[in-house]
């Protein structure tokens, strides 16, 4: 028994035997759940057989459509705590931000981001800082940035550089919503 035990727990360290007993435990169950269901609609009929077995077909079991996107209008005033808020934690860091995306590309590179348009998206409750939402897109953008330029290096830098003939980074809404690929 001991030795049963001792081949067993070494087995269980094995990556393909695990998958192998994952696979038949997962075969078990499905044989397990079609035999319920073969006695259950052979026992009683067809036509008696519980939700949980019968097919769903019906059109009133469709999922909904998705609602059309519908851009929301760009705000005419931003309020001044806001505003001091997108000076205080993202403008007075956008130079530096701009000095670093250029120096990793090697061209003058602008970043721009049009408040108006994007505040009507953020929660009405939210509290979180528009200001260090809008420096966390850029910084992510550079994190993104320098990941591209360790694997791909200097051919890379050169493609990106001819890929994007603007040298501008901007936040804006997407007339698409929902059905753009990310």
């Amino acid at each position: 028994m001991e030795a049963e035990c001792s081949l067993l727990s070494g087995r269980l360290k094995d990556p393909d035997f695990l998958w192998a007993l994952v696979f038949l435990l997962a075969k078990k169950l499905l044989l397990v759940v079609f035999v319920a269901r073969r006695r259950v609609s052979g026992a009683i009929g067809l036509h008696n057989t519980p939700a949980l077995f019968k097919p769903i077909n019906s059109s009133r079991h469709k999922m909904p459509k998705a609602p059309a996107f519908t851009p929301k209008p760009a705000l005419e005033k931003i309020g001044l705590a806001v505003r001091k808020d997108i000076r205080d934690k993202y403008e007075s860091e956008k130079e530096e931000l701009e000095a670093t995306i250029s120096q990793l590309l090697g061209v003058t590179f602008h970043v721009e981001i049009n408040a108006n348009e994007v505040l009507p998206y953020n929660p009405a409750n939210s509290n979180a800082s528009v200001g260090a939402m809008f420096k966390r897109y850029v910084d992510g953008f550079i994190t993104a940035l320098k990941g591209y330029l360790d694997k791909f290096g200097d051919e890379g830098k050169t493609h990106f550089n001819d890929a994007v003939t603007k040298s501008e980074l901007t936040l804006n809404v997407n007339e698409l919503g929902d059905k753009v690929k990310t």
